[in-house]
């Protein structure tokens, strides 16, 4: 049986993440003692034209350089306990309260998704501000908030925090490896930001994989996970290269879509329909194999 080998959340999305022994599983996704796996998110300070706060990740570009908010990264959050401090690359360490849970709402949005979002106060907007050079403030999945997974491929009732569409991402060491070596140099884990990545099965195994469970929660693949200019970004200095993860990738591992797009993929999007403490080394049992099982290749 497979086994996990890593477990991270990312607290706020687009930042660092952290790579954490255990976790609840849940239908919403990671959670770990007090904070949340994507609980937090940063949006423009300025509205859109419609009066909603667009999200800010790493993919987006603006009127920045190509590196776009790449340097989101260097925003690097640690956990001692209960208690979560924010640095940038380390340095200028702010505490980041959990229960801020009330106050002020902004109408955000995640791709087709909007929603009600608490604001952290001026102390963060100042400090996300200065750091990435553009005005904006952070949010909270809190108050009135409200959002649930993509419905597109498989329907379910997975209440979502900030996260694109799924709960959790995962994929296998295994897949990596085989990605690496086809790349010619090592791609690290952290360059997809999943928050579940297992070992001991073959390379591209969950893929094969429609149902599963893990300690006594039970999960479906939605869907493979689309890639993006986000594995560009070297998660540890803020680097960018383009092609870093994708171009290897294109070669081997494009799938079309429920639109007929064709789009270079890695890993699996999960629906947990329970709730479980995993930890390192817990198996994740597979159920039923995908029937029929999934196309891909070069051209799909």
């Amino acid at each position: 049986m497979p086994e996990i080998s890593h477990i991270a959340i990312y607290p706020i999305k687009g930042c660092a993440g952290i790579d954490i022994g255990s976790a609840f599983l849940t239908r919403s996704g990671l959670t770990g003692d007090t904070y949340r796996d994507h609980g937090f998110m940063v949006v423009s300070a300025d509205p859109d034209s419609d009066g909603r706060h667009r999200f800010v990740t790493q993919r987006d570009s603006r009127d920045r350089t190509p590196q776009g908010f790449a340097d989101m990264s260097l925003v690097k959050p640690s956990l001692l306990e209960y208690v979560m401090t924010l640095s940038w690359n380390g340095e200028d360490a702010i505490y980041l309260p959990h229960d801020i849970d009330r106050g002020k709402e902004l109408v955000s949005y995640v791709w087709d998704d909007t929603f009600n979002a608490v604001d952290q106060g001026d102390e963060f907007a100042e400090w996300f501000s200065d750091h990435l050079q553009h005005r904006v403030r952070l949010v909270k999945a809190a108050g009135s908030f409200k959002r649930m997974a993509r419905q597109d491929y498989i329907r379910n009732d997975n209440p979502l925090l900030f996260q694109d569409g799924y709960p959790v991402h995962w994929f296998s060491e295994e897949s990596l490896a085989e990605l690496s070596s086809i790349a010619g140099y090592d791609i690290p884990w952290q360059t997809f930001r999943p928050q579940i990545v297992v070992r001991g099965i073959k390379p591209q195994e969950e893929h094969r994989v429609y149902s599963g469970k893990i300690k006594d929660a039970e999960f479906i693949n939605a869907k493979p996970c689309g890639r993006c200019p986000v594995t560009n970004v070297d998660q540890e200095t803020g680097d960018v290269k383009i092609g870093r993860a994708m171009r290897p990738l294109a070669t081997y591992k494009k799938w079309r879509n429920n639109k007929n797009e064709l789009k270079v993929i890695f890993g699996e999007n999960m629906l947990p329909a329970g709730i479980a403490y995993i930890r390192l080394g817990d198996e994740v049992r597979s159920s039923s194999m995908r029937d029929p099982p999934l196309v891909y290749g070069a051209s799909a």
